[in-house]
């Protein structure tokens, strides 16, 4: 053997082998909007509660985003016959989800290698805006013949503001995954057979993944149960060419301009809007007028959701260095945008007891075909 082939040999063997990797949407269905899981813990089944109420224990908001997804937990003994069994508090939530596509197909260790919670609905008033994100997979074991799943990862949460972080939360329960030339093979999995895949289906997916565990959070010691349906392929990806101006037409002469920053990973927008009620006729001002408001929001986005801190900004006068403009550091709320595709988005705003979804649109269409490029298998280069 010469030396440059056994260097090349040690190199080999030194490198860590190529992890194939499926990154897939939590899945989004307008079907299964205000939808608790009830006692099966599963979302689209015979016992769902469907209600616009807020649950009956800890007033957990009901499913507004219609996600398949969600955070169940136990915060006391007290029962909640519209939740999953054994939990009275729940947050449905957006996001991604990373998988191993070699453990997926041949078992061994952990599946699920990265989880982006985007937004989630409060657990209950007051709980505030809900993210959490794994940090670090410590472990974990998969049998693709009988789904049995289990997983050991590091987890980092935010709620308020405050990024707290949740270390060797143990999870196990159930996971199966399929790529759209496999979905007419059955699992043996009813829920993954007659519900994951057919949304798979009717979504043009190009694979789908069904994940439901349990465990306990080791800081905080509350009982958690997670369940997901999340697709692969047809996802909408945020980009670039969303830089631009939005509105809701019915409401034009307010809107939107979104930046987004791909290498940072975060989005920008100001929000160009009213107060609520019309200000009295005799209130004048020089520019403008007195009902004009602007708001900003910013903070990172995951998929096709950008989950931002919104922000006050006052005090300034036209043209002016003085007196300064100043904007308060800390956010009045929460402004949470999901993309469909490359001119609609849905945005919901819950700030200063204002809470609210506006459908919004594009102004003009003229980068509708630079946010396509985006998507495509040759994209520009950013």
């Amino acid at each position: 053997m010469n030396g440059l082939t056994r260097w090349t040999s040690l190199l080999a063997l030194a490198l860590p082998l190529a992890v194939h990797a499926d990154t897939l949407t939590i899945a989004t269905d307008a079907d299964l909007v205000n939808h608790f899981p009830g006692p099966d813990g599963l979302i689209g089944t015979n016992d769902d509660v469907v209600s616009a109420a807020a649950s009956s224990v800890q007033g957990s908001e009901p499913n507004t985003v219609g996600s398949t997804g969600y955070n169940a937990f136990q915060f006391s003994s007290q029962a909640d016959a519209s939740m999953p069994t054994g939990t009275n508090a729940i947050t449905f939530v957006r996001g991604t989800v990373t998988i191993d596509e070699d453990v997926a197909a041949n078992g061994g260790g952990a599946l699920v290698t990265g989880l982006e919670i985007a937004s989630g609905t409060e657990p209950f008033p007051g709980h505030g805006a809900y993210t959490s994100r794994i940090t670090e997979v410590n472990s974990g074991s998969y049998n693709p013949a009988t789904g049995a799943f289990e997983i050991d990862a590091d987890f980092a949460y935010t709620i308020l503001g405050v990024t707290q972080p949740e270390p060797n939360v143990a999870l196990s329960g159930q996971a199966f995954y399929r790529e759209a030339a496999d979905y007419g093979t059955p699992t043996g999995n009813s829920y993954m057979d007659s519900v994951a895949i057919p949304l798979a289906q009717a979504a043009g997916s190009d694979s789908v993944l069904f994940v439901e565990a349990e465990g306990a959070l080791t800081n905080l010691g509350y009982p958690i149960r997670q369940a997901l349906v999340a697709l692969g392929g047809n996802g909408f990806l945020i980009n670039p060419g969303l830089n631009d101006a939005w509105f809701y037409e019915p409401t034009a002469g307010q809107g939107f301009f979104v930046n987004v920053f791909p290498v940072g990973g975060t989005m920008f927008v100001s929000w160009f809007t009213y107060d609520t009620e019309r200000p009295p006729q005799d209130v004048t001002a020089v520019l403008g007028e007195p009902g004009h408001r602007w708001l900003t929001a910013q903070g990172p986005f995951s998929g096709d959701t950008a989950t931002l801190s919104v922000y006050l900004t006052e005090g300034g006068v036209f043209d002016s260095a003085q007196p300064p403009a100043t904007t308060d550091p800390t956010p009045i709320g929460t402004i949470t945008i999901t993309w469909s595709d490359c001119d609609t988005a849905e945005l919901e705003y819950a700030f200063l007891g204002l809470t609210g979804t506006i459908p919004i649109e594009r102004v003009s269409k003229d980068n509708v075909v630079l946010c396509e490029a985006f998507l495509s298998e040759d994209p520009p280069v950013r």
